[in-house]
């Protein structure tokens, strides 16, 4: 019933619809203020993964609860941080949203400087920046539909993606030049440095950010852009009912956890392979160093094929065979060896989210793209906080049995999840919309077609 009532609107008149494209030239301003300011959010985790086992010796704490006040304490708030995302974005603007999470952002960068004191400094700072991380990461989708025109939507989506790359691209290899003990008060001190330096980098990066940002150009840049979306509440309604949408945010909201889950436990894997946490710092930098050009290639093929269903399945399974991949380069312990391969994965899976999350725009349209996406960044997170804390559990015994059993797990998950999505269907609701527009009145299809 509620696809019907879509159906109809989306059938509207054609005198309401726009026969050219306007794009603002400040959308590159908005593009390059949005991707730092989010930069700043992903690097306050990312600058963690990779010193797991040395929080745990420095603090002297259990695996457990480290692992949930540097990762898990992101999944926890991200429930009240994606209802807050869906409302200041579908209801209010972009430049409110990216406002509050610039501020809820600058306040845990801020707090985590007297980390020298006790780790609970860390896990408070990180929980204002974990309600802050959906009102950057739920929302490049939304951006591109904003500002953006038909043809650069995914583009700019999957560049907005690489920026959360590029954050941990360069958090993950930072801390090794920071952090040289293992263990004590020398430790603590380091990685208090570290967050010091950071603190002041964010707030040089935000405050531009809540200036200059702007909700949206003065001109729609395309049909789809000038339909008035459903509100927060009757889009999710509607979101909910439809099977396809579930389908499709239940199996990619598993995939995406069990890669997201991957990045969190990457040091105490490797730990029983006596693979130190420089190297896996270099592994994670190499890996998000290729997935730059990858994401691109990814957006232009999509772009130009609109095969967004057969894209993800099979980005879905080179994602599951990558899991047992890594639980067998591991075991060679050869550097370069464990190097070619997080190359090959990190540059053909790239495209992965920033096509997840257009195609869920597309069938999920006209419901906002901060509510659509942000459902599908919801349950991957509460899949990963499940995930993760079963894992750490796991990892805490520090052996390679552990190890190889934690690899399993995700891959058993992540092929779960790839196997279900068959059953999505490819319809591209919104481009149905958007080429009404285009196409001169001869060539548009008459309701027989």
């Amino acid at each position: 019933m509620e696809n019907s009532i879509v159906d109809e609107e989306l059938s509207e008149p054609l005198k309401r619809r726009r026969s050219s494209i306007i794009l603002s030239p400040y959308r590159f301003v908005v593009f390059i203020l949005y991707t730092i300011a989010a930069m700043q959010n992903l690097m306050m985790w990312n600058l963690l993964y990779p010193l797991q086992t040395t929080l745990k010796n420095a603090y002297n704490l259990p695996l457990e609860l480290i692992n949930f006040g540097t990762t898990n304490i992101q999944n926890v708030t991200y429930i009240p941080g994606t209802i807050l995302t869906n409302y200041l974005f579908d209801e209010i603007g972009i430049k409110c949203g990216l406002l509050v999470g610039s501020i809820l952002t600058l306040g845990g960068l801020w707090i985590r400087v007297f980390a020298d004191r006790s780790f609970y400094y860390i896990l408070a700072g990180h929980t204002l920046g974990g309600i802050a991380q959906p009102l950057f990461f739920n929302i490049p989708q939304k951006i591109s539909a904003v500002w953006f025109g038909p043809e650069e939507r995914n583009y700019a989506t999957s560049t907005m993606v690489l920026g959360f790359t590029v954050a941990g691209l360069i958090s993950v290899y930072v801390p090794q030049y920071f952090v040289t003990e293992t263990s004590g008060i020398e430790a603590i001190n380091q990685i208090n440095h570290m967050f010091m330096i950071f603190a002041i980098i964010g707030t040089v990066c935000l405050v531009p950010c809540c200036i200059f940002m702007k909700n949206k150009p003065p001109h729609p840049p395309g049909n789809a852009a000038s339909f008035t979306k459903f509100g927060h509440i009757r889009g999710l309604k509607m979101l909910l009912k439809n099977k396809n949408c579930v389908i499709f945010l239940i199996t990619n909201g598993l995939i995406h956890a069990v890669l997201i889950t991957q990045n969190y436990v990457n040091q105490p894997q490797y730990d029983p392979f006596m693979i130190d946490f420089q190297t896996v710092g270099d592994l994670l930098a190499l890996n998000g160093l290729v997935s730059i050009p990858g994401g691109l290639l990814g957006a232009y093929f999509v772009t130009k094929t609109r095969k967004y269903k057969s894209s993800l399945f099979w980005l879905s399974i080179i994602s599951t065979i990558s899991i047992l991949g890594t639980l067998m380069v591991a075991y060679t312990r050869d550097n370069l060896t464990i190097s070619i391969f997080y190359v090959t994965v990190g540059f053909v899976t790239a495209p992965l989210l920033p096509i997840s999350l257009e195609f869920l725009v597309e069938i999920s349209f006209p419901v906002g793209e901060a509510t659509s996406g942000g459902a599908l960044i919801l349950l991957s997170e509460i899949f990963s906080a499940i995930i993760s804390y079963v894992l750490a559990y796991i990892l805490d015994e520090g052996t390679q049995a552990s190890s190889v059993l934690s690899f399993i797990i995700m891959t058993v998950l992540c092929g779960a999840g790839t196997l279900v999505f068959i059953f999505t269907k490819e319809d591209l609701r919104r481009s149905k919309y958007e080429r009404d527009i285009f196409l001169p009145v001869e060539q548009q299809p008459t309701k027989d077609q």
